[in-house]
């Protein structure tokens, strides 16, 4: 029996492997993604060092994979996305043998029929819900680091229970192995805590006689530092200057701060614990970006979109009650496994609910995420120093969503779903009560088993990454908008993580150096621009950068212009501008020691507070902005003929036709950034166009000569027909966005193109019924051809619905005007006088239309 258990236990595991790596390569990214996987990208094509705490290990592990598999693949991103994949699904594999392995220890080894379903259904449940989790499945689609952790964690568990049950005399190599494994793919990580800790006290619990063993306690140290030596690597790689090279850990000091996270503050995570970055009701509670409980929830199924972003209780007391309940499934069945395993096996018990509490209750005191409601300690104790000058400084929220901090936690949290339903299934097939036994049993049979399908299908849409080109294509339209031999300011992880990535991993446009400027304020990162090739002009020389730059009150009263070659530069005063951080002073000294040698540009995502006072002379062109040599009026602040022949002849918009639902907040950050390019060039064109039609005009007036007449009329209408390629690129790209169609409705009006505006305008009412300016616009246009009881009719949809009633009302009584009928206008102002009886707009129409109306019955 015990064979044939055996061999049933293989097959199920080899078809968990096989599902879940089927399900994360058809869902994987198709290139590069945002935040860490374009650093990942870049760092292990180019055998590169990421920020801290990187990863030695999985940085080799990208760099062989990309070897492979390009004979294979195409793309470097998705070589390097199909080893996660792989990683995950090994993972699976793992919490699915570990899950048969508890359940049999609860059970028995399954000689039944209703023991072999419990136990395979029990382990398949565990292993989907623990990798189709929302938190896990996300991970799992692109390069991140996060998936090694998770399959290091799941194969030290699973090797955990094969020691606690093995007979054999020379069991200790496991423990051996699970050491290695974890320094070797963890590392200094806070993961490596997580495992060893439980892991430790499972063996102290099920073999007391383990404390005592010096040898084995002697092989576990070397070969803890065997593992940990991958990290040789680091001061290695460092050592050759490669272009990825964070905080450069070549010296032992560098190194020592790079393992252990200095960088990120000078006061360790432990020390800092009790003063808490954000509340605990947000840390633990429901809180969009770092509320781990929120997302403990919503990882298998949701209710409503934003349940894991606030209250449950938004909609009232008894639809958060339901909620709470309906969430609670998973966690109930938990906390029943944890009761029952404590009661039959109190060291399997300890061991996997300590394995669980340290990697969410711990884990949440420890990272200490900030809510944007707390001060820094540092920042607060300064602010009380000095007497409490102004408001106190807060710490920014954390910028993006931290859930996958806790994937450990979750992944646990859905292996104990498996093992619960197991436990449940047994108790019922085993009962003495024919109920029980014959009809409860197989009813919870079918639940469990679509219980083990409901992550896959609920998750399956937020977690696909499936042609998802952006990330790679924002990179390369930001890249391509820089002339040859560009310097690029950029700011966020995912301004800077993608370009990198396209440059290292993918070859394009490496004239183009792209400077971050939160890693500007550091001096390695300031030596590394100097001295590594496409070199930045910095006049700055290494001693200065060591000991002399720093940020400072900003040393200019009055506002400093700045020559630049034979330019000069305003930069703002201490009044406009009062801290001038190191990164500010670098961006200045570079404009100073570039004197226009090569073109300057702010990616168009910079924050204006990061622009060092010099957004007056930046000019859009694509996805950038340059630094002219003039200040600039507000026609000349987009390049429309650059602009145009990068949107129409070298961006790159691939991907699905999309839609909102189809982007993250993060995705939706980019894409309108894209927005806005078009919406600037879009609007500038609309100025020039009505300055061009004013011109014309007048010539027209003043019968100027034929030829001058014809050549400004075909410049107006290439104006045109570019704003109009324009606008309608960007409506197609990003069709939920309805600023694009307004301009576009605008520049088609004010060239006396109702009749297309007209077709538009029905376009987007199509498209989405409910938006109210589309019907605005359709009445506009229908209005402009003279046809104003159409233009009524639509309008009378937006009464009491639309948010401008005072438009609404006016362009009806205006139709009503044009169409001859006094009366009705005068009606329709009358019954809006009754709405909002305070506007002077309604009485002053109701006096015109009341003398209209007299003056055409005397006639």
């Amino acid at each position: 029996m015990d064979k044939l258990h055996v061999r049933v236990n293989k097959l199920c595991a080899i078809f968990v492997f096989l599902f879940t790596f089927t399900v994360f390569i058809i869902t994987s990214a198709p290139t590069v993604a945002f935040w860490d996987s374009g650093e990942n990208v870049a760092a292990g094509y180019s055998l590169g060092i990421t920020h801290p705490s990187g990863s030695p290990l999985f940085i080799m592990m990208m760099r062989v994979s990309s070897i492979i598999m390009l004979s294979f693949f195409d793309d470097v991103g998705f070589c390097m996305n199909i080893v996660s994949a792989l990683l995950c699904a090994f993972t699976a594999l793992f919490i699915y043998l570990s899950a048969v392995r508890i359940i049999t220890v609860l059970n028995g080894v399954p000689d039944s029929f209703w023991k072999k379903f419990s136990t395979y259904t029990g382990g398949l449940i565990a292993s989907f819900f623990a990798v189709f989790g929302k938190t896990f499945w996300f991970s799992a689609t692109v390069a991140s680091k996060i998936n090694l952790y998770m399959f290091a964690v799941s194969l030290c568990l699973w090797l955990a229970l094969v020691w606690a049950q093995c007979k054999n005399e020379n069991r200790d190599k496991l423990l051996i192995l699970i050491t290695f494994i974890s320094f070797v793919c963890i590392g200094l990580q806070i993961y490596l805590l997580i495992v060893l800790v439980p892991v430790f006290l499972f063996v102290i619990l099920t073999d007391r006689s383990k404390i005592k063993n010096w040898r084995l306690g002697t092989l576990l140290l070397i070969f803890a530092a065997v593992g940990f030596s991958a990290n040789l690597y680091l001061p290695i790689r460092s050592s050759t200057e490669p272009m990825i090279n964070i905080n450069h850990p070549a010296a032992y000091h560098s190194l020592k701060d790079y393992l252990l996270q200095k960088p990120y503050g000078d006061e360790n995570r432990f020390s800092a614990m009790p003063w808490r970055r954000g509340a605990l009701a947000s840390q633990f509670g429901i809180e969009g970006h770092i509320g781990y409980l929120g997302h403990h929830l919503t990882q298998y199924f949701r209710l409503s979109e934003f349940d894991s972003q606030r209250t449950l209780f938004a909609h009232g007391m008894g639809v958060g009650a339901v909620k709470y309940f309906i969430y609670l499934i998973p966690t109930i069945l938990m906390l029943y496994g944890w009761h029952y395993t404590y009661k039959k096996k109190r060291p399997y018990a300890l061991f996997l609910i300590s394995f669980f509490l340290l990697a969410s209750v711990f884990l949440v005191l420890y990272m200490n995420f900030a809510d944007g409601t707390r001060a820094e300690k540092i920042d607060y104790m300064y602010w009380n120093y000095t007497g409490k000058p102004g408001e106190l400084p807060l710490a920014d929220r954390e910028v993006r969503i931290r859930d996958y901090f806790f994937s450990a936690a979750y992944m646990h949290l859905g292996m104990w779903v498996g093992i619960g339903a197991a436990i449940i299934m047994s108790a019922l097939f085993a009962s003495r009560k024919k109920f029980l036994r014959n009809t409860a049993a197989p009813m919870a049979a079918c639940f469990f088993v679509y219980l083990a399908l409901l992550p896959l299908m609920q998750n399956w849409k937020i977690c696909s990454r499936r042609g998802d080109f952006l990330p790679y294509d924002y990179a390369y339209n930001m890249l391509m908008s820089c002339e040859e031999n560009g310097i690029l300011f950029v700011s966020g992880d995912n301004d800077t993580f993608p370009l990198w990535a396209l440059q290292e991993a993918y070859g394009i446009r490496q004239d183009v150096r792209v400077v971050n400027l939160a890693l500007l304020n550091e001096g390695w990162y300031i030596k590394q621009l100097k001295n590594l090739e496409p070199k930045v002009p910095v006049s700055f020389t290494e001693d200065q950068i060591d000991n002399e730059l720093k940020s400072e009150l900003n040393p200019y009263e009055d506002i400093l212009l700045l020559k630049v070659g034979d330019a000069q530069i305003a930069i703002p005063s201490r009044l406009q501008f009062p801290i001038l951080k190191v990164q500010d002073q670098v961006v200045v000294n570079i404009l100073r020691t570039n004197s226009w040698g090569r073109p300057l540009y702010f990616a168009s995502s910079v924050p204006q507070e990061q622009k060092v006072g010099l957004a007056p002379y930046l000019q859009l062109e694509g996805l950038v902005e340059k630094i002219m040599p003039y200040e600039l009026t507000p026609i000349q602040k987009v390049n429309i003929d650059r602009t145009a022949y990068l949107i129409d002849s070298v961006f790159k918009f691939r991907g699905r036709a999309y839609s909102r639902d189809f982007f993250d907040g993060t995705s939706l950050n980019a894409v309108y950034n894209y927005v806005n390019t078009h919406m600037q060039a879009g609007l500038v064109l609309k100025e020039k166009m009505e300055v061009q039609s004013r011109e014309l005009a007048r010539a027209q007036e003043q019968k100027l000569d034929e030829s001058d007449i014809t050549a400004m009329k075909a410049e107006l209408e290439t104006n045109r027909k570019i704003a109009h390629s324009i606008m309608t690129q960007c409506v197609d790209f990003v069709p939920f966005d309805w600023g694009p169609r307004y301009i576009r409705h605008e520049i088609l009006m004010a060239q006396d193109m109702a009749e297309q505006a007209e077709i538009y305008a029905r376009e987007a009412i199509e498209y989405n019924n409910r938006e109210h300016r589309y019907r605005q616009m359709l009445a506009q246009a229908l209005q402009k051809q003279g046809k104003h009881i159409e233009a009524v009719t639509t309008l009378r949809k937006l009464v009491g619905t639309a948010l401008d009633q005072q438009f609404v009302y006016s362009s009806i009584s205006k139709n009503f005007e044009l169409a001859g009928m006094i009366d009705s206008a005068l009606h329709v102002i009358k019954q809006y006088a009754l709405i909002r009886p305070a506007d002077p707009l309604a009485q002053s129409l109701i006096e015109y239309y009341t003398n209209m109306e007299q003056v055409n019955n005397e006639d």
